[in-house]
């Protein structure tokens, strides 16, 4: 499955490669800079694994970087439509996190952002016991009396945060956001100690 890193030098810096160097060949490596960004420490160009690496310079000005990287999703999207594939953002901006709401909210896709590709491989050596955990959100929402495609639809969301740097307030966001504040917050209190 292709993994596609999305760069936000100007906002990580180097930093934001760490972990480049245990990439595979199915990762891909987008480093977004401007004439604003720190200089580019060419030891990338030797440490990045196996993985495909391509630059993009970008013109400076207020949220230049941005925006050209929430248009590069766009595009990644497009190019890997019914194809599994997964996208992360390496920034410490927040601001991205409307972007990765907005595409789980209007297609169900996932895209995740951290501080640096290492953070990665972290959450994929960390991977959650799914089955397990789904089992006991399930038996807690039967004896709440949940309609069962509202369970589907909680557990749906649960996988997809599973390994998010902030899987309790994603999540809990996302289920507030489909069924409003006050069944939301009931269903998330519910559910809160398992996840």
């Amino acid at each position: 499955m292709k993994t596609y890193y999305l760069i936000d030098y100007e906002n990580v810096g180097s930093n934001g490669l760490l972990g480049c160097e245990n990439l595979n060949k199915t990762s891909h490596v987008h480093i977004f800079y401007t004439n604003n960004s720190k200089k580019i420490d060419l030891d990338i160009f030797h440490k990045h694994g196996d993985a495909k690496i391509a630059i993009h310079k970008v013109p400076s000005g207020k949220q230049s970087l941005d925006l050209h990287i929430s248009s590069f999703i766009g595009y990644i999207l497009g190019s890997n439509i019914k194809k599994n594939f997964d996208c992360i953002i390496v920034s410490k901006d927040t601001d991205y996190d409307n972007i990765i709401d907005f595409w789980f909210k209007e297609k169900n896709i996932k895209i995740t952002r951290m501080e640096n590709i290492s953070k990665q491989e972290i959450l994929s050596n960390n991977i959650l016991n799914y089955d397990k955990i789904y089992k006991n959100i399930k038996n807690y929402l039967k004896q709440s009396d949940v309609l069962r495609e509202d369970i589907e639809n909680i557990l749906s969301i649960c996988k997809s945060f599973a390994n998010s740097e902030n899987k309790k307030q994603d999540i809990y966001k996302n289920i507030v956001y489909k069924y409003g504040s006050i069944k939301g917050v009931n269903i998330y209190k519910t559910i809160k100690k398992l996840i």
